[in-house]
C-alpha cells in the first residue's frame, strides 16, 4: 500500500464473457448451471447477464474477450453440485474440479 493513501473497498467483480448468442448463453447458465435470474439490455440481444446469490456474469455478443476464457465459481457443496451438473451437462471437462465448456467456448466451473 502506498503511504498516506486510504485503501479501496471492492464490492463486486462481474466478468464479461464473449458470446455468439446471448439467449443461448443465458439459457445454458440457467438450465445447466442453475443460475436463477437473467436480464438483457437491448432488443438486439447484444448484452445480457445471469446471476444467482452474489455471483453475476455478463455476456457481450461477439466482443469482450475470446472463447475459451476460464471462470471459477465457488459453491458451498461441490460434491452435491457436481452430481447435479453431471445430470444436466454432457460436456464436463474434468472432475472433481467440475469444469464445463459453455456454448460460446468459455470454460468455467459452476454450481
Amino acid at each position: 500500500m502506498v503511504a498516506n493513501t486510504p485503501s479501496m473497498k471492492f464490492d463486486s467483480l462481474i466478468p464479461i464473457l464473449y458470446s455468439a448468442d446471448i439467449s443461448r448463453s443465458i439459457t445454458y447458465y440457467m438450465d445447466k448451471l442453475a443460475f436463477t435470474t437473467h436480464r438483457v439490455w437491448d432488443d438486439e440481444k447484444t448484452f445480457g447477464g445471469i446471476s444467482s446469490d452474489c455471483v453475476e456474469i455478463f455476456f457481450c455478443k461477439d466482443g469482450q474477450g475470446n472463447p475459451g476464457t476460464w471462470l471459477v465459481v465457488n459453491v458451498d457443496d461441490v460434491d452435491t453440485d457436481y452430481e447435479t451438473i453431471k445430470i444436466r451437462c454432457t460436456n464436463i471437462l474434468s472432475a472433481p474440479d467440475n469444469k464445463t465448456m459453455e456454448p460460446a467456448g468459455n470454460a468455467g466451473a459452476g454450481p
